[in-house]
C-alpha cells in the first residue's frame, strides 16, 4: 500500500488496479457488493428518522479484516456503487489492507486530499483507465453507454471522461 503523504493521481489510478487484479474483481462482470463481502466488508443502508439528514456514506474499520460501510437511503444501486467504491478507497488508501487494517472511520464530508484520493480509487477500480480509453475510442462519448459498462451513474462516467481528458 503506497504511503497516504504520497499519494498521486498516477499511484492512486494503479493501486486501484492492482487491488483489482490481486483480488479478483472486474467492474464490468462482478458486482461491487459482492466484491465487499469476499474482502470481510459487509453494507447496510443507514437507518434514519430524517431522511433530510441521511448522509451519502461511510465505513467503520473494525479491524482483523472486518469493515462496515453504510450507505445513505436516498441514493439508487448505481450511485451506491461508486459511493460502496470511495469507502473501499478509504479502507485500501488511508486505513492499510484487508491483512493488515487499523480500525477507524471515514465519512463522507467536504473537499479533503482524503476525500479526492477516495473519489480516484473508486473511479481507477470501478473504471479503469485503459479499459475505458478503449470503450470510449469504441462508441465516442456515449455517457449513458458508458455508464452502463460499468454499472455507474451516469454522472460518475462523465467525471470519468473529464478527469482523463476524453
Amino acid at each position: 500500500m503506497p504511503r497516504p503523504d504520497t499519494l498521486t493521481v498516477e499511484t492512486i489510478e494503479a493501486y486501484a488496479e492492482e487491488v483489482a487484479a490481486r483480488y479478483e474483481f472486474n467492474p464490468e462482470w462482478d458486482d461491487i457488493r459482492d466484491f465487499t463481502q469476499r474482502l470481510g466488508g459487509s453494507i447496510t443502508v443507514q437507518p434514519v428518522i430524517d431522511i433530510r439528514h441521511a448522509e451519502s456514506g461511510s465505513l467503520i474499520v473494525e479491524g482483523n479484516g472486518r469493515f462496515r460501510i453504510s450507505l445513505s437511503p436516498k441514493t439508487g444501486r448505481l450511485r451506491d456503487n461508486f459511493t460502496i467504491a470511495h469507502e473501499l478507497g478509504h479502507y485500501f488508501l488511508h486505513t492499510g489492507t484487508p491483512e493488515g487494517t487499523h480500525p477507524g472511520s471515514f465519512g463522507r464530508y467536504g473537499d479533503t486530499p482524503e476525500e479526492r484520493q477516495a473519489n480516484r480509487f473508486a473511479a481507477a477500480l470501478l473504471m479503469p483507465q485503459a479499459r475505458f480509453r478503449e470503450l470510449t475510442r469504441q462508441i465516442g462519448r456515449n455517457i449513458p453507454v458508458l455508464a452502463g459498462c460499468f454499472n455507474v451513474s451516469p454522472r460518475a462516467a462523465e467525471v470519468r471522461l473529464e478527469s482523463l481528458g476524453l
